[in-house]
């Protein structure tokens, strides 16, 4: 069974959501809605199993090919949103970290998704084909999701080869090599010294 956080099912939601509204919309700098600006989406290309999927929007259906052009599957587009509504509800009331979602598993496999969201090795979540009705051409988007259903999100994951360096502008005692990293940053405030990035 698959399990997620609400960020992560947050990515699932987003493919849903556009293939069952057929458009992206643009939003303010306070992330509102535009209802006069959007986007006609044209077809979400998903990766499952090291091939490309395309989910294409063809009226009021998707129709799912594979690479080689085969169609997999035709649905409602309507099927896709009634799914997304489903999902977003159940990511709202979750109180847990990780979560299966059944009804959306089931449906995933259906459509042929075998996984929640974007490999990690992909810098981005989601790759859009959208056409732009002022200039009347299409284009390729690829876009990072990050959710606010749950907890912030990182915008830069620390990990190993991470290096911050940081200066101290002020005096502290110089024996602190014992202490954790916690300790020397409230010493360094409590002695009136303060931390400059470099």
């Amino acid at each position: 069974m698959l399990t997620g956080n609400k960020g992560e099912w947050s990515e699932f939601y987003v493919f849903l959501k556009l293939l069952g509204d057929g458009v992206l919309y643009a939003a303010d700098e306070k992330l509102r809605k535009k209802e006069d600006l959007y986007y006609p989406l044209l077809e979400i290309l998903r990766t499952e199993h090291n091939e490309i999927r395309h989910y294409i929007k063809e009226d009021i259906f998707i129709k799912i090919v594979d690479t080689s052009g085969r169609v997999l599957l035709r649905l409602f587009a309507n099927e896709f949103a009634t799914k997304a509504e489903k999902l977003l509800s159940i990511i709202q009331k979750s109180n847990v970290g990780t979560f299966p979602v059944p009804d959306i598993e089931a449906f995933m496999r259906t459509i042929g998704c075998f996984k929640i969201k974007a490999d990690s090795r992909d810098k981005s979540d989601i790759t859009l084909v959208l056409h732009d009705e002022k200039i009347q051409k299409n284009g390729t988007f690829k876009f990072s999701i990050k959710s606010r259903l749950g907890k912030s999100s990182t915008l830069f994951n620390a990990g190993k080869c991470t290096n911050f360096i940081y200066e101290i502008d002020g005096v502290i005692p110089e024996e602190t090599e014992i202490l954790t990293v916690k300790e020397r940053v409230r010493l360094i405030h409590t002695q009136g010294a303060r931390l400059c990035f470099v």
